[in-house]
């Protein structure tokens, strides 16, 4: 009896923490990757286990037969776990504050229910005799530490690659069950374990069907079409949403991360702060580029005439499908001189010792996500500028922040603002407009598009960008801006979107 408390220890432990992992994975997108998400989630279930193991103790007192007990609990921890993504669904339809409550019910519950076992695993694998008891409790504490560890592991870098969301949520409910059936199995006779194996085959076939993604996806927002593609794996989830005038809308992580456009005139993703720089940097011959997005910004910095490589650093492979879905984006993948690698950008950028490059080009996210900040940091922005040549150019997107800029301005003797770009160098940055137009309409697109000069439409737009060019001074800062750092992490804790919390 004692191997089997222990191995209910390790199973209780592998099944509750695979869980929290998807209830972050799960709260994570629904809040579009708020860093108070992976608290919420975090305080909601330590509350749940502190209660299950109380239960679990009054378990321990009462039961004559704690495998049969044990059994029961995790058999209808089981089927809650199987109905937990419709059960969250209905929690987010809530009305605010209720929508908070109900979601931090439903994470506590999942983690209560299952660690009941923790306690009666205690007993089942404990030895009272001859003085062993502080060894065996140790080896159930061990068991439990081991699947604790290995359930993090296993879901976040196998089972998450492989199955989507809403399957990983029925698989670990399957396994609950068949935790829970196997302790049955050793006490209940088999026609008693008919009704338990129906109901568990039911549920299971009800729950994988379920949408759970496209339910998490919002839906409040004005002039999107229809859902369009979806992936999913253990760097996170990306999906776009059609528009055939401005092109399709690229989320990650249920955020935006642009749209598919290379035109000037449409200028639907503010593609024309891409453009700028071509008419900043005379020469960029060897470009960096962190965060593929659509690939529409590839597409243009592929053009440059002076381009010789560009190094595009992407952390999510998954993008690599999504780009292939639209031609342009596609052929600049294929252009000469571009280079593709999945890595994460800071490391990527902290391994080229030496390395210099003329232009850095950030693809931002939005600044209140979580890890935002490390895009976003002055330590992060030291190393870009120990990377720039001496007519280098760093440009990134701030999304609104006064705080990157403020960052900016604390690393970088000259940073000018251009909509919601941050452009910084260590020399000054002279604009004209017969010298941008040049510089601009110079520009070859894949796919052999052109930027017609003596379109009156395209030189009315590169004026407007000229004049909308200007060096970053007081008058543009916010009065309480900070300068961010890998510590202190402002951009997402004060100036966060905490509102999505209300609706």
């Amino acid at each position: 009896m004692m191997w089997f408390g222990r191995i209910l220890s390790f199973s209780v432990g592998f099944l509750s923490l695979s869980q929290e992992i998807l209830w972050i994975r799960l709260l994570g997108f629904a809040t579009s990757g708020l860093p108070q998400a992976f608290g919420f989630v975090l305080g909601s279930f330590l509350i749940g286990i502190a209660l299950g193991a109380m239960a679990g103790k009054r378990c321990c007192e009462c039961s004559k037969n704690l495998t049969a007990t044990g059994g029961v609990v995790l058999m209808f921890a089981g089927f809650i776990d199987l109905v937990l993504p419709w059960l969250a669904i209905q929690a987010l339809k809530m009305p605010a504050p209720a929508h908070l409550l109900g979601l931090a019910a439903l994470i506590a519950a999942s983690a209560f229910l299952k660690s009941i076992l923790f306690p009666i695993a205690h007993h089942l694998g404990t030895e009272a005799s001859q003085g062993k008891v502080g060894v065996s409790v140790s080896r159930v504490y061990f068991a439990n530490i081991l699947g604790s560890t290995m359930g993090p592991l296993v879901t976040g870098l196998v089972v998450l690659q492989i199955l989507s969301l809403q399957e990983s949520f029925v698989a670990v409910g399957t396994l609950t069950c068949l935790v829970g059936f196997v302790c049955l199995v050793r006490t209940l006779r088999p026609l008693q374990l008919l009704l338990p194996s129906a109901a568990l085959a039911g549920t299971a076939a009800l729950a994988m069907p379920f949408p759970l993604v496209e339910h998490l996806i919002l839906r409040d927002e004005p002039n999107r079409g229809p859902i369009n593609f979806v992936q999913q794996s253990r760097y996170g989830i990306l999906h776009t949403r059609a528009d055939a005038l401005g092109g399709d809308w690229v989320y990650g992580g249920n955020a935006y991360d642009g749209r598919v456009n290379t035109d000037l005139l449409v200028d639907s993703n503010g593609i024309q702060r891409v453009y700028l720089l071509a008419a900043l940097h005379p020469s960029a011959r060897n470009i960096l580029e962190i965060g593929v997005g659509s690939g529409s910004w590839t597409a243009v910095l592929a053009g440059m005439p002076s381009m010789d490589k560009l190094t595009v650093v992407e952390i999510n492979p998954g993008y690599e499908e999504l780009v292939a879905r639209y031609a342009e984006s596609e052929a600049a993948m294929a252009v000469p001189g571009v280079e593709l690698i999945w890595s994460d950008g800071r490391n990527w950028l902290k391994e080229q010792q030496g390395a210099k490059f003329d232009l850095v080009v950030v693809n931002t996210t939005f600044h209140w996500r979580a890890y935002s900040t490390m895009l976003l940091s002055r330590d992060f922005m030291e190393l870009v500028r120990a990377h720039l040549a001496d007519s280098g150019i760093y440009a990134f997107n701030s999304t609104g922040s006064h705080d990157a800029f403020a960052t900016a301005q604390a690393v970088f003797p000259y940073v000018y603002r251009f909509d919601t770009f941050a452009i910084a160098a260590n020399h000054e940055l002279n604009l004209d407009s017969g010298t941008a137009v040049r510089r601009i309409t110079q520009i070859a697109l894949p796919l052999d598009k052109m930027i017609d000069a003596s379109d009156p439409r395209v030189l009315a737009k590169i004026q407007s960008m000229v004049t909308g060019f200007h060096r970053y001074g007081a008058t543009d800062d916010s009065v309480d801006a900070e300068v961010i750092t890998d510590d202190n992490m402002v951009v997402e804790y004060r100036h966060g979107s905490r509102l999505r919390w209300w609706k």
